[in-house]
């Protein structure tokens, strides 16, 4: 893994890093959502911008590497990661809630 000393680097530019890591991020989280849930549209109206799951991540990865920036991708993927975690939770907590549910459905899955 490729680190980038912050500091040999200008003020601006880990700014400029943090915004390549939460495009790459997003990118990548829409690119498998859109592989994986085939909904009409929803390149369209998703933004996680307006998240606060996804906004809250951001400062708790920027706190982890603040001595050394690694590659943006590598960043990115571990937000990405996070982010499908926090959905599946969220995607499961509202499974268990349907009266037809039973709890193998879940087991099977994995």
């Amino acid at each position: 893994m490729a680190l980038i000393n912050r500091k040999n680097l200008k003020n601006s530019l880990p700014n400029d890093y943090w915004k390549e890591v939460d495009q790459k991020a997003q990118a990548l989280i829409s690119e498998i959502l859109q592989e994986k849930l085939p909904l009409n549209n929803l390149s369209k109206n998703l933004d996680l911008s307006q998240d606060e799951d996804y906004r809250a991540l951001l400062p708790g990865y920027q706190a982890q590497y603040s001595e050394s920036l690694p590659e943006s991708d590598l960043v990115a993927s571990e937000i990405a990661y996070e982010y499908l975690l926090i959905v599946i939770k969220s995607l499961v907590r509202t499974l268990k809630t349907f009266a037809c549910h039973q709890e193998e459905y879940l087991e099977e899955i994995a």
